[in-house]
């Protein structure tokens, strides 16, 4: 039988399928309406910053960039994203940011030495053209 890893990582994946599910129905539902409603103007005309991700170990693996895009863009990123990843906790970070199993248990004996830290979740949207290196990728 399996033991308490197997549920909560039943329970991750749950998590992560209904995360992308509503934050695309959301997209789509809300680019439908402004279209409709003659709003993509004003949505075009409210700017939403990006964030710049840091090298671990960090407290906050991201920064608020200088650069904002258009609300309408948003949208339309995550609506033609060819991968979408939540990443919810610091510790889920590391283990996205290293690039092997060495990198990983430092950042994890570096992370513990700090008292913990509360973390927001970040998005990571790829979409099909985009040839940017992102977390993760080897």
């Amino acid at each position: 039988m399996g033991g308490n890893n197997d549920i909560e990582e039943d329970v991750d994946n749950v998590a992560e399928l209904l995360f992308r599910r509503d934050l695309l129905t959301f997209a789509a539902s809300t680019r439908n309406f402004a279209e409709a409603s003659a709003a993509v103007k004003e949505m075009r005309a409210i700017g939403v910053p990006t964030c710049k991700l840091l090298p671990p170990p960090v407290a906050s693996f991201f920064a608020e960039g200088a650069e904002t895009i258009t609300l309408y863009q948003v949208l339309s990123r995550v609506l033609h994203s060819s991968s979408i990843e939540v990443l919810r906790s610091a510790e889920h970070y590391d283990y996205q940011a290293a690039t092997s199993s060495e990198a990983l248990l430092q950042m994890i004996s570096q992370r513990v030495e700090r008292k913990p830290e509360r973390s927001e979740p970040l998005i990571l949207l790829k979409g099909e053209k985009d040839t940017t290196r992102t977390i993760g990728d080897q």
